[in-house]
């Protein structure tokens, strides 16, 4: 087989990137209310399945799919029957754990693997090995390629001893450690597979690279008819574009899911940059050993699941911490609960939503619930019968019951959640479970006591900022690219209707990489756009769902309980700031001791074309150092710009400093601000946003719309005030509009996420600056971006008197 093992991934070639990877599938879930277990619930959850098999995909090969599983409880009396026949005799229920392990299937391989998992074992306190059980499979069923990837599934029975065998919390968290170290080891051995589908006293996970009715012939033990379950979840995988493969397939540890988490970059960014923070009462030093958190060579699924698991492991309900990762829309609803308003607010001052159309069903055994995504973009049906059976699935029809055994059904509305806990045999509609999470704690009175807003700055007393004089008006507009189209076709339109001026469809102009100008760096990006199963967003008539609100600044622990400290943060309605709330920035220091950091982002002329890269290392080391030293706000300026400091491009030094910050995981713990010359189109507003800035305040646009107001483009009657406030509120529209088409509704979504594409930069430029983003063609390294950053500088500064930024040959810019 080309592939060792069966992680069936490639490796990253040509065009092909396996951080790709998305799904879109199939979802059912089938449960008794009261918690009871029974093998009808197993039977109807595996009829569910074979009724979405429409949903699943599969090739050439008729054995072969992208993907089948199901996550159920775990089955005590047929675990009892199963180890009796191997001499062991089980602790009481939940004082065992059980989980099944994908291993090489080549015997030294599983051999090493059990080894790693059992050596890490005997390092936990609370954890006794109790033996090894070989899944029985029928391989004979699969296809070709299933089956040169199968692993060996084995199946790991593990003992709670001492204090965790009365706190399944504790004991949870031990196998957390365990799972995690193993795995951390087991891949300091290349080309050893090893991956644990779950491991949990309360629930397990039978899944592969299988056809929907192809799951219960492979996996013999689920056609026994003492396997019962109280729960059980399914999924039928659609790999969308991209590869199977067993470890990729759904169920996960907590979630099956149909969508996808279009702003995945970004959010594994900040959990990464989040583990800096990370302390757990529970896991205490052991946390360390667990990092990183997340397997980033899983699904966008997988992903999701992992810092699911980290919110619950910190104490979080799993329907809480579902809350959290996916909020509804909460900004733009007038009708909503005052209360429940505050509670959301809070919950975005500790992290951003994974954002994307979303349908995700969730259980930890002792109950089990589903949500929708914000705007409702993936279908989610329910019914509840007499005898206590919750059915739901991403469609009607998934399992026949008869008309009059159905009390109640529905669909689940945009940004809804329903949950059913089997201890108290409740089934809970989202009004009255988000209505018991917004008055467990005062959320409101921390908001106001504890947050900062731009209207409290604002309020808090005037600061002015240094202005450009008239006469370095049209040198630094050269020097920064302005061309007279920017000023006229762009800039004017901005600032007089408060909206991009319309344009016609399509891009004639060459790749700015083979163009004769020097075009900027944001030239080299294109923004990536919702595809194939993934719909866009309509900002104007869906703008209820849309929000440019963010908060920025220090984060504090994510796993610990909620306390005022957590939203210790300013709250900013909007990225592209106005002068006058530049300059308010500073009033931080005076309200809350914040302490800021100005960058300076220029470099010496005298050092040519290698001082830039010399330089960006600068700025990087010194915004580093200020976030190690308590700073909270980082401000990137290049004010210094003069005819002997030309400025670094804005893309580059910002893009170079958030990803210094996220592998030193230092990124939240700062405001990222960038105070440039070089922006003013709604592109680089977003594409600034995308690679990391928290807030951007382009200062000479509000020049040269003063320099336009100046030459009578506006009329009499108009303010600077109101020019500015036009620039930007058409900045504002525009952002609405790029993040519509990837389908991301949040800018705090939005913000980090990498919605781009480079073409004609090379691996260097993207390593550092946009690490992780497609630039498979390479192209300019930093050497030749200075080049053509100084030339347009030089022009900036010609001796040629009569050379204006509005002189008509300086039209053409591309």
């Amino acid at each position: 087989s080309k592939y060792r093992g069966f992680d069936a991934t490639p490796p990253a070639q040509g065009l092909y990137d396996p951080r790709n990877e998305k799904d879109s599938c199939g979802v059912g879930m089938v449960a008794d209310i009261t918690g009871a277990p029974s093998r009808t619930i197993v039977d109807g959850a595996l009829q569910v399945l074979e009724n979405l098999d429409h949903r699943g995909a599969r090739g050439c090969e008729k054995d072969t799919g992208d993907g089948a599983g199901i996550l159920c409880g775990i089955p005590d009396r047929f675990m009892r029957r199963v180890a009796a026949e191997l001499s062991v005799e089980l602790p009481p229920p939940r004082e065992y754990a059980v989980g099944n392990v994908f291993l090489d299937r080549c015997e030294d391989g599983t051999t090493e693997g059990k080894r790693i998992f059992e050596q890490v074992l005997a390092s936990i306190d609370g954890l006794r090995m109790i033996t090894w059980r070989r899944v029985p499979v029928e391989s004979e069923c699969l296809g070709k390629t299933a089956r040169d990837h199968e692993p060996t599934i084995e199946q790991a029975f593990i003992a709670a001893e001492g204090a965790l065998k009365k706190d399944v919390k504790k004991f949870e968290a031990a196998l957390f450690v365990l799972r995690k170290r193993a795995a951390n080891l087991a891949a300091q051995q290349p080309g050893l597979p090893f991956y644990v589908c779950s491991l949990s006293p309360r629930i397990i996970n039978y899944k592969g690279m299988l056809t929907c009715p192809g799951l219960v012939r492979y996996f013999l033990d689920l056609q026994e008819d003492d396997f019962e379950s109280h729960v059980a979840l399914v999924h039928s995988r659609f790999s969308t574009n991209t590869f199977p493969a067993w470890r990729r397939a759904h169920p996960f540890r907590h979630i099956c899911h149909n969508g996808e988490i279009n702003t995945l970059k970004g959010n594994v960014n900040f959990a990464r940059a989040r583990e800096g923070l990370m302390k757990s009462e529970l896991l205490g030093p052991q946390l360390e050993q667990c990092f990183p958190l997340m397997e980033l060579d899983q699904t966008d699924s997988g992903i999701f699941d992992n810092f699911l698991e980290v919110l619950t492991i910190s104490g979080r309900t799993l329907p809480e911490a579902v809350a959290m990762m996916m909020p509804p829309a909460w900004e733009n609803l007038d009708s909503m609960d005052s209360k429940l308003r505050d509670y959301y607010k809070y919950q975005a001052a500790i992290m951003e939503p994974w954002d994307g159309p979303a349908l995700v069903c969730f259980t930890d055994g002792d109950g089990v619930g589903a949500s929708l995504d914000r705007n409702g973009l993936r279908p989610c049906r329910y019914y509840v019968t007499k005898d206590n059976k919750l059915i739901v699935s991403s469609e009607c029809g998934v399992l026949k019951q008869p008309a009059d055994s159905i009390v109640a059904k529905g669909r689940l509305s945009p940004g809804k959640m329903l949950w059913a806990d089997f201890g108290k045999h409740t089934l809970t509609q989202d009004g009255e479970l988000k209505a018991q999470f917004a008055s467990v704690l005062p959320w409101g009175d921390w908001l106001k006591t504890e947050a900062m807003t731009m209207e409290t700055l604002l309020n808090a007393g005037s600061s002015t900022l240094p202005s450009v004089p008239q006469d370095l008006r049209a040198p630094l507009l050269r020097a920064f690219g302005y061309t007279q189209e920017s000023l006229e076709l762009l800039l004017l339109p901005m600032g007089k209707d408060g909206e991009e001026a319309l344009g016609s469809m399509g891009n004639d102009t060459p790749l700015a990489c083979l163009s004769e100008q020097n075009r900027p760096v944001f030239d080299f990006f294109y923004q990536l756009f919702a595809q194939v199963t993934n719909p866009p967003i309509d900002p104007i008539r869906e703008s209820v769902v849309m929000s440019l609100g963010c908060w920025v600044g220090p984060e504090t622990n994510v796993l610990s309980s909620p306390s005022p400290q957590h939203c210790q943060r300013l709250w900013l309605d909007k990225p592209c700031l106005l002068p006058a709330e530049m300059a308010a920035l500073s009033r931080t220091t005076d309200l809350k001791g914040w302490k800021i950091k100005s960058c300076d982002t220029t470099f010496p002329v005298t050092e040519g074309a290698t001082g830039m890269e010399h330089h960006l290392a600068r700025v990087c080391k010194e915004a580093t150092a200020a976030a190690k030293n308590g700073f909270q706000i980082i401000v990137l300026s290049d004010r210094s710009l003069s005819e002997k400091h030309a400025p670094m491009p804005s893309l580059l030094v910002s893009g170079a400093v958030h990803q210094a910050l996220v592998s030193e995981k230092l990124r939240t713990k700062v405001a990222l601000v960038l105070e440039s010359g070089e922006p003013f189109e709604v592109a680089h507003h977003a594409l600034l946003l995308t690679f990391g800035c928290d807030a951007i305040f382009p200062y000479m646009a509000y020049e040269a719309l003063q320099l336009l107001g100046d030459e009578g483009k506006f009329g009499d009657s108009w303010s600077k005030e109101e020019k500015f406030a036009k620039y930007q509120k058409a900045v504002g529209k525009g952002l609405l509009k790029i993040m519509a088409k990837m389908g991301i509704s949040t800018l705090r979504s939005y913000k980090g996420a990498q919605i781009a594409d480079a073409i004609g930069l090379s691996k260097e430029v993207a390593e550092m600056c946009f690490t992780g983003i497609a630039s498979q063609l390479g192209g300019l390294g930093f050497e030749q971006i200075a080049l053509r950053t100084l030339s347009v500088h030089d022009r900036g500064f010609s001796p040629d008197g009569g050379y204006t930024v509005t002189r008509p040959v300086d039209f053409r810019s591309y």
